[in-house]
């Protein structure tokens, strides 16, 4: 009886034993889900890295086919700014018989500049920074229009509110663009060009455009 009683008592401590190890044997599924949670969180930066170098590529595309046409924008800003300051008075105001109120198209184009800074942060982060550097050009280019076909003053002071709200956006979003899509080795090689069109049209934006005005006319 003894014995008897012995050995149930061991079965059911090996019953209870092998029932303990079934119950334990389904927890061990979770390490396995857990390594493979850990992959794939692993995995997550390196898909990141990979579609920033992507996005990366493609703004290096882009940057690269358009750079003649922001290179001559660039230039196109700086030298009217030159020619402007250097005939607003002398030849456009006395043109048009406004000589009293000849300062208010330097200084509205300049108001405007200041003023339109924040609007091209918002449109930045709304529709990316390439549209909004094309909506800055094309608002500068068309203002560069409507300045050529003003015939009054306050047509003239329309047309450079126009050219200001361009001109405040385009240089500043280039040289974010520069910043984001260059890499560090080719960054001094791209913004020197940056700088040597501005310069240019610095140095040529006075005597050229004085000769320009003297021959064909300011609206040219």
């Amino acid at each position: 009886m003894d014995s008897n009683s012995t050995m149930d008592d061991v079965g059911d401590e090996s019953h209870g034993i092998t029932v303990g190890s079934g119950s334990q044997g389904q927890p061990e599924a979770e390490p396995l889900l857990i390594s493979a949670q850990h992959e794939m969180l692993a995995d997550e930066p390196s898909r990141a890295i990979k579609l920033d170098d992507r996005m990366k590529t493609v703004g290096r595309t882009w940057l690269l086919a358009a750079g003649p046409s922001i290179l001559v924008c660039l230039f196109a800003i700086d030298f009217d700014m030159l020619f402007l300051s250097t005939n607003y008075s002398r030849r456009i105001a006395s043109d048009l018989h406004e000589l009293d109120n000849a300062v208010w198209v330097i200084l509205v184009g300049s108001i405007m500049e200041t003023a339109s800074n924040p609007f091209y942060s918002s449109v930045a982060e709304l529709l990316g920074r390439r549209r909004a550097a094309l909506l800055a050009a094309f608002l500068t280019m068309l203002g560069f229009l409507f300045c050529s076909l003003s015939g009054q003053l306050w047509h003239l002071i329309l047309a450079r509110l126009v050219v200001g709200s361009g001109c405040a956006g385009f240089p500043l979003l280039v040289a974010i663009m520069l910043t984001d899509t260059v890499p560090l080795r080719d960054f001094a090689l791209w913004r020197s060009l940056i700088v040597c069109a501005q310069a240019v049209g610095d140095l040529t934006g006075g005597p050229a455009g004085s000769t320009l005005a003297e021959k064909l006319g300011w609206h040219v």
